[in-house]
């Protein structure tokens, strides 16, 4: 469904900075922080580790290896979910468009984080108390992705 943007709907997104480099301006991302029961049972449908790569090399895979990469704008809409299987808190971070990170959730051991973003976006995760680099994602432009971090 396509939104039209009024000159008032316009100007209230200019206010609240949605045209500055947020990844859904409709959405903050606290849609599901798995904070409900023994941990990540709520999956959705599609795979993180396949889709149009979108122009990276390493879109729809978790690395271990930090990038210099920043987001790209992009149009094509994607649920990202990520599943925490580790025994460690984390930060879930985006990368903004001048690669700057933004801090979107923190998520306890054993429970997922589902976000609203759009393909070549990119992710990363750190630990929670040290805030060591522990993973970075691209996202691929399958509809409908998940991320396992592994225990």
């Amino acid at each position: 469904m396509k939104r039209f943007l009024g000159p008032a709907s316009l100007l209230l997104c200019l206010l609240a900075g949605c045209l500055e480099g947020d990844p859904n301006p409709y959405d903050r991302g606290d849609e599901g922080t798995g904070n409900t029961g023994a941990g990540s049972n709520g999956s959705s449908s599609g795979s993180g580790g396949t889709g149009n790569s979108a122009g990276t090399s390493n879109a729809g895979k978790l690395s271990f290896a930090q990038s210099s990469q920043c987001s790209l704008a992009a149009t094509e809409p994607v649920s990202l979910t990520f599943h925490n299987r580790s025994q460690r808190a984390l930060h879930v971070i985006w990368v903004d468009f001048s690669c700057q990170e933004k801090l979107y959730a923190d998520v306890p051991a054993g429970q997922f984080y589902n976000v609203s973003t759009y393909a070549t976006h990119v992710w990363r995760l750190r630990d929670l108390v040290s805030n060591g680099f522990l993973g970075e994602y691209v996202v691929s432009a399958t509809p409908n992705q998940d991320v396992d971090i592994p225990p």
